[in-house]
């Protein structure tokens, strides 16, 4: 196993409280090593966001005095006892994003600042739509601009767009030039429900807005082997059907720069008829679910595609829990930066350790042996489904992150994950 130096710093920026005396507004940057950090890297839809423990003397300020502070927390192997984190090394860099919650406690038992926050979608998810219905028959760039025009504190933010998405036209696939957003709706909402018309994605890393395909919204890719380089894995499935969901395919051609859509089942799923004592009977229906992807697909492949995600949800999804202290996975991808979407590859081997290496009727051996005493026909059931499971690779993505660190424990990260559905026409 190798061995890591796991470390963790914090940059603030902190913006002093003026009072209304000040002509100048004052920042100080503060460089902190944490008692503890944890950053949760979630569902697109939501905000991530991080808390973390600091001596006080890292930052002596009241919390009255103090009117804003921004965070960027950095985390990382630095290979040895004497090394640093780079601040300029996008590898460290985990969150960023405002302090929404100070707290100084200052008694006998220690004095402690607590610090917790959301990175910068909390601006989007902070401001309720106040722009009116959108013109979305101009490019998505356009749209997008406008949007974060509307955004306080992210006017200058930059954006980053998947190959020719920013040239997508909404109104091609609404057919309708405007689109009026819900009553109370924040601007995050607004953006994703709009991205979501046209089969792309929004997600902010770090202080960037991307527009990402299906195929581009998961950086990255990790592998873990059981037995290896998990500390904890677990995992579940549902064999109930459940096929209360309409599925709508919504595919972003890169080749003709189109977006384009199909329905499954074609017609709306009813779930419920209510007679009233006068007047017409109404209908309820089945909530449609969106499923984004890329690709050059036919009419009959997207339909075909539908069917295949409508078929695998009613089957019901594996959903699992795997946690670890490696900063590393098998080929190296550091995992501190892993978020939601990235795909996750977990080797379901056996947790019979003794039996690799073994040919089967070694390994029957072994299992009907004092140790395990197994029947023979229980212990070459489970050698055949050993080496089945053993030989298969699952891919899943990750659903939620949780990142922790801390002086005393180092670095542990646990993911949640669920079964990864492929787009195969």
């Amino acid at each position: 196993m190798p061995a890591y130096y796991p470390r963790c710093e914090a940059f603030l920026e902190v913006l002093i409280e003026d009072f209304g005396e000040a002509s100048d507004v004052e920042i100080l940057s503060l460089y902190a090593v944490p008692r503890s950090a944890e950053w949760i890297r979630d569902h697109h839809r939501s905000a991530d966001t991080f808390s973390m423990e600091l001596d006080y003397r890292d930052l002596p300020l009241d919390p009255r005095a103090v009117r804003a502070i921004r965070v960027l927390l950095l985390c990382g192997d630095v290979g040895s006892a004497s090394g640093r984190l780079n601040l300029d090394n996008s590898d460290q860099q985990v969150f960023f994003g405002y302090v929404d919650e100070p707290e100084t406690s200052l008694s006998a038992s220690g004095e402690i600042v607590t610090l917790s926050g959301r990175d910068y979608t909390a601006l989007f998810l902070d401001h309720t739509w106040s722009g009116g219905a959108i013109d979305v028959s101009v490019s998505l760039l356009d749209v997008v601009n406008r949007i974060l025009q509307q955004t306080p504190g992210a006017s200058s933010m930059p954006v980053a767009f998947s190959e020719a998405t920013q040239n997508i036209v909404i109104s091609s696939i609404t057919e309708k030039r405007l689109w009026t957003p819900q009553p109370g709706d924040d601007t995050w909402t607004v953006l994703v429900n709009l991205c979501a018309v046209v089969g792309v994605l929004p997600r902010i890393e770090l202080d960037t807005l991307y527009i990402s395909t299906p195929d581009d919204f998961g950086d990255e890719g990790v592998s873990f082997l059981y037995g290896r380089d998990v500390e904890r894995l677990s995992y579940r499935r549902k064999f109930n059907e459940a096929r209360t969901q309409q599925i709508r395919v919504v595919c972003w051609d890169p080749v003709n720069r189109e977006t384009r859509e199909v329905l499954y089942p074609v017609e709306p799923i009813i779930t419920r008829k209510t007679v009233p004592t006068q007047g017409k009977a109404t209908v309820e229906t089945a909530p449609q679910v969106r499923y984004p992807i890329t690709g050059s697909y036919t009419e009959e492949q997207l339909s075909k595609i539908a069917r295949g995600f409508y078929e695998e949800a009613a089957r019901q999804q594996i959903e699992g829990r795997l946690s670890t202290r490696e900063l590393s996975d098998v080929d190296g991808t550091p995992l501190p930066i892993l978020s939601n979407g990235d795909r996750l590859e977990v080797r379901l081997g056996a947790n019979l350790p003794n039996l690799a290496g073994l040919s089967d009727a070694e390994a029957i051996r072994v299992l009907t042996g004092a140790r395990w005493g197994l029947s023979e026909t229980v212990a070459s059931a489970l050698v055949r489904v050993w080496r089945q499971a053993d030989s298969l690779a699952s891919i899943f993505y990750v659903r939620t992150a949780r990142h922790n660190w801390s002086i005393s424990e180092g670095y542990k990260v646990e993911l949640d994950f669920i079964n990864y559905i492929t787009a195969v026409g």
